[in-house]
């Protein structure tokens, strides 16, 4: 059983108490705070509480960041450097400077370091990625509500990231060119953004985000030779898209519409079974077995380094147009 510290508010990210609570592959040794006082806390989760990040560090095998920290990165450093497994929930707080740096002392640490990017594990997605084959076109909206999150970073970094993320784990080529505006509306920075991505293998991908959604709409779709994907992140469903030849078979219960076009097919429409799985217990558990197994945890620094830096060009291509 992995013993594994808190640091951070539980009352802000009660569910990966919850979560960890449940696994038994998890014991939790207590949590540090440095914001609040855990005695007035809106849980009956009692915990022990550690009065310093050293104390936690003693007592655990793995420690688990969540979004309320002070001195995230200076921390998130210190229990790398320790030898101890770490879970940063929020690595959007890190700057391209830091990752590299966590990157080089977790490879020497011989620990295992996993960053974030809960939607690599949203069952709609998780229902089709291994389908998703050669796509050559690629569309995402992740459209929020203004109070729905921070506005501390921009939004090319608050939402768009995790989408560049998953697009870059499925397509597996670099970016060549990059085209991108942004408005701002409210804040200080564009409030709603919209990039198109050029891969080298020919693939291009066209993201949208925004926090100044009247609703909340996460969808992708993932074009490729003779069929596309459907994927709704938010109500975790998915179907497909395709050419259908005469001597296709598909169970009726699985096909929503088909149209006929003469006696070459017809273009169907499939419903994907999605496994209904909790995304903050999937991503537990698969940091659970990476310890475990001594195995690479799905999510790696490095893959939030590739993600940053993309979105940082984004931004960099957003100011430069707005300069002119």
């Amino acid at each position: 059983m992995i013993k594994i510290g808190i640091i951070g508010s539980i009352n802000k990210s009660l569910e990966y108490l919850e979560q960890l609570l449940s696994l038994e592959s998890f014991e939790i040794v207590g949590i540090y705070n440095s914001f609040e006082n855990q005695q007035q806390r809106n849980h009956p989760y009692i915990l022990n509480q550690f009065d310093s990040v050293d104390l936690l560090i003693q007592q655990a095998d793995a420690v688990i960041i969540l979004n309320e920290v002070e001195n995230y990165f200076s921390i998130t450093k210190q229990i790398i450097k320790s030898g101890k497994h770490i879970f940063v929930t929020n690595p959007i707080c890190f700057s391209l400077e830091e990752l590299e740096e966590l990157i080089n002392i977790s490879n020497e640490a011989n620990v295992k370091c996993m960053m974030g990017m809960m939607n690599r594990f949203n069952p709609a997605f998780l229902s089709v990625k291994s389908n998703i084959e050669n796509p050559l076109f690629i569309e995402v909206f992740h459209l929020v509500q203004y109070e729905s999150v921070e506005h501390s970073k921009s939004v090319v970094i608050e939402l768009m990231m995790q989408d560049i993320d998953i697009v870059m784990n499925v397509v597996k080529s670099e970016i060549k060119r990059i085209s991108a505006t942004g408005v701002k509306i409210i804040s200080e920075t564009p409030d709603i953004a919209n990039a198109r991505l050029e891969f080298a293998n020919g693939c291009v991908a066209n993201l949208t985000a925004s926090r100044v959604s009247l609703k909340k709409v996460h969808k992708m779709k993932f074009f490729q030779p003779q069929s596309y994907f459907n994927i709704d992140l938010i109500h975790q469903k998915t179907d497909k898209v395709f050419f259908k030849s005469p001597q296709t078979d598909i169970d009726s219960k699985f096909l929503l519409k088909e149209k006929p076009l003469g006696d070459s097919g017809s273009i169907a429409i499939e419903i994907i079974e999605v496994n209904e799985e909790n995304i903050v217990r999937k991503a537990l558990t698969e940091f659970g077995d990476a310890i475990n197994n001594n195995k690479t945890p799905i999510v790696k620094p490095h893959d939030n380094y590739i993600a940053l830096d993309a979105c940082m060009k984004i931004i960099k291509k957003i100011n430069s147009f707005s300069e002119e």
